[in-house]
């Protein structure tokens, strides 16, 4: 299946964007950056992109999702503070057609029980995180959405959210939602190196209010679900 990995990256973190982009131009088809809130496009996605769409505000990290409902094979939302390793788009492109294109795809996810308290009321045994050691894969009920891919012909994962910069937690309520599959793909800490970035973050963000938001839109959801399909 043709791949396009998306990215969308604010204008306070150009600097992230040619390792990141880089490691990700030779394993794609397809390559499109959304600017949240530049003036101009820099060079490197000039160089690596195939499409761009410059935006004169910052209409956050949903937008790595822009183009999903165009594309019709594999698509992938990916974050601009990774360096994504050479076998990447293969792994989960692998994953996506191991269940017939009918589960979302991560490489960062976990498992909440049915009505959790908080963001930290995780169930055992279930995290399946970069820093862990997934050698079989594995299934959650929330994703990271900065390492995702799925059949984008089949499922179609909402492009905007209502609030801004939480796109995990509320894409991940519209899959459990929808009755659809997360995976984790199998993987051993380290297989994807973050990108040190002293700026700021969505990640950051949620921390410095404490996941307060995170906390509320978890609370939102009625019944966190753990769907699966078994193996072919």
């Amino acid at each position: 299946m043709k791949t396009l990995a998306a990215v969308a990256t604010g204008a306070h973190r150009e600097a992230l964007l040619p390792k990141s982009l880089g490691s990700l131009r030779k394993q794609c088809d397809l390559l499109h950056v959304f600017l949240n809130g530049h003036a101009e496009v820099p060079a490197c996605v000039r160089e690596l992109a195939d499409t761009y769409e410059l935006a004169a505000t910052n209409q956050g990290a949903d937008k790595k999702f822009h183009w999903a409902h165009q594309h019709d094979g594999v698509y992938l939302s990916c974050d601009d503070d990774f360096v994504y390793p050479p076998d990447y788009v293969a792994r989960m492109v692998a994953n996506v057609e191991r269940f017939g294109g009918r589960a979302i795809v991560t490489a960062h996810g976990r498992t909440y029980p049915p009505h959790p308290v908080n963001a930290a009321d995780q169930l055992l045994g279930r995290t399946a995180t970069l820093s862990s050691r997934v050698p079989h894969g594995r299934w959650v009920n929330h994703a990271g959405t900065g390492v995702l891919a799925w059949d984008a012909a089949q499922i179609k994962v909402p492009l905007e959210y209502p609030i801004i910069n939480r796109t995990d937690v509320q894409m991940s309520a519209w899959a459990n939602r929808e009755g659809i599959p997360i995976w984790v793909v199998p993987h051993v800490p380290g297989w994807l190196k973050p990108i040190p970035n002293q700026g700021d973050s969505v990640g950051k963000q949620s921390r410095l209010e404490q996941h307060a938001t995170k906390n509320a839109l978890l609370l939102q959801h009625p019944e966190w679900k753990l769907h699966e399909i078994k193996d072919r």
